[in-house]
């Protein structure tokens, strides 16, 4: 393999690799990331859940199902029941996401064998990420 004289080097290292270096060590900055997480574990069992901005109002710190710590969350609806506003909980993101952003959940939960997914409207939402344009206008979720 030929060598290549004609590049000069710093510290035995090729300048090219060195500018590219810089390049890259300074023309990407990383965004700010940040963790939400829940444990329920901040509450009596039977009292309304704390760690919800809102919408949570039949969600409860309960102890007969827990994957860890000592409590879990609730959530109860009656059959037929749309549970808007109330049923399960909503949480602002500390930053809004952009185009190229990513979001990663991790949840674990628990649905009684029983448990009737069916709707009036043909699924169930169990997860929402709302999704707006720039200006704030609704998009959907």
């Amino acid at each position: 393999m030929e060598k290549h004289t004609s590049f000069k080097t710093i510290l035995g290292k090729y300048i090219p690799l060195i500018i590219f270096s810089l390049f890259i060590a300074t023309g990407h900055t990383s965004a700010q990331g940040w963790t939400l997480d829940f444990d329920f574990d901040n509450g009596e069992p039977g009292e309304q859940v704390t760690e919800f901005s809102d919408a949570s109002g039949h969600t409860y710190y309960d102890t007969s199902v827990v994957y860890a710590g000592t409590n879990s969350a609730q959530m109860n609806i009656q059959q037929g029941a749309e549970g808007f506003g109330f049923w399960g909980g909503r949480k602002q993101f500390p930053s809004e996401l952009g185009e190229g952003d990513e979001l990663w959940i991790r949840l674990r939960t628990f649905f009684p064998t029983d448990f009737n997914f069916n709707t009036n409207l043909a699924f169930l939402k169990f997860l929402r990420v709302h999704i707006r344009e720039d200006d704030g206008t609704h998009i959907g979720y």
